[in-house]
C-alpha cells in the first residue's frame, strides 16, 4: 500500500546509476519538484500535494549544495527536514518527529511521519488547499508560485494561482508572506490552473487542466 507516492530520481547522464527514491520528501501525490537553494548553500524542494483538501509542502536538506562535485551532491536529498505550510499563521512547520509533540503522539517514528506524510500534515495544522499542484520559482526574484487547480465542493470552480514571497528572500525561512497572484474566472481569461512555467523573461506560462463541454462552456 505504501509503494506509491514517493520522488523518484532518475540519473539522465548515467544509465547505470541506480534510481533512487526519496522518502525523505515524503510521500503523497507529488505533482512535481521546485528546486531551488538557500543563502547558505543548502537545497530547497517545493511540492503540491495533487488531491483536494491536501497540503503544500518544502523539503530543506541537511547537507550543502557543491557546484563544483556533481558526485558529491547525489545524496543530498537523503537527509533534511520536511515542512508543511500553514497560511493562516504564515509560517513552515517542520514535520519533524523527534522535535514536534503533536507528531510524537500520534505516529511512531520520523519513518512513519514521511510515510503517511498527509496525516502528519494535519496533524501539526497545515492548510488544507484547493488541489496544489505544479510549484515553480519565479527565475528572476526567487518568489515562489503554486497552481490551486479547483476545489468544486468549495464552491471553487476555476482555481487559482498563490504567490509565496520567502522572509528575508531566504528559501530556509519558517515564514512567508503570500497572495492571490491571479484568481481563475471569466475576468482573468484562466481557468483550473495545473502547470506553471516562467520564461527567460520571467513571464508566467499556466497550462489549464480544464475540458470544455456543452454543459459547462
Amino acid at each position: 500500500d505504501h509503494h506509491y507516492g514517493w520522488v523518484v530520481e532518475v540519473d539522465p547522464f548515467d544509465p547505470l546509476r541506480p534510481v533512487r527514491k526519496h522518502t525523505a520528501l515524503g510521500r503523497f501525490a507529488h505533482e512535481n519538484t521546485a528546486m531551488g537553494q538557500t543563502k547558505d548553500g543548502r537545497v530547497v524542494v517545493y511540492m503540491g500535494d495533487d488531491k483536494g483538501d491536501e497540503c503544500f509542502y518544502k523539503f530543506i536538506s541537511n547537507k550543502k549544495f557543491n557546484p563544483k562535485n556533481r558526485e558529491a551532491n547525489f545524496d543530498i536529498l537523503e537527509t533534511g527536514t520536511l515542512h508543511v505550510a500553514n497560511l493562516s499563521k504564515q509560517q513552515w512547520i517542520a514535520l519533524d518527529h523527534a522535535t514536534n509533540p503533536a507528531l510524537k503522539t500520534q505516529f511512531a517514528d520520523q519513518a512513519d511521519v514521511l510515510t503517511n506524510a498527509r496525516a502528519a500534515g494535519r496533524a501539526v495544522g497545515g492548510t488544507k488547499l484547493d488541489r496544489p499542484e505544479d510549484v515553480e520559482i519565479h527565475p528572476l526574484d526567487g518568489s515562489v508560485f503554486l497552481a490551486l487547480t479547483n476545489s468544486t465542493g468549495h464552491g471553487n470552480f476555476h482555481g487559482q494561482v498563490l504567490r509565496f514571497a520567502p522572509a528575508n528572500g531566504d528559501h530556509a525561512s519558517d515564514s512567508f508572506t503570500f497572495e492571490v497572484f491571479v484568481a481563475g474566472g471569466r475576468q482573468s481569461g484562466i481557468t483550473c490552473p495545473d502547470n506553471l512555467h516562467f520564461d527567460s523573461k520571467g513571464n508566467l506560462w499556466v497550462v489549464e487542466d480544464y475540458a470544455a463541454t456543452e454543459d459547462n462552456v
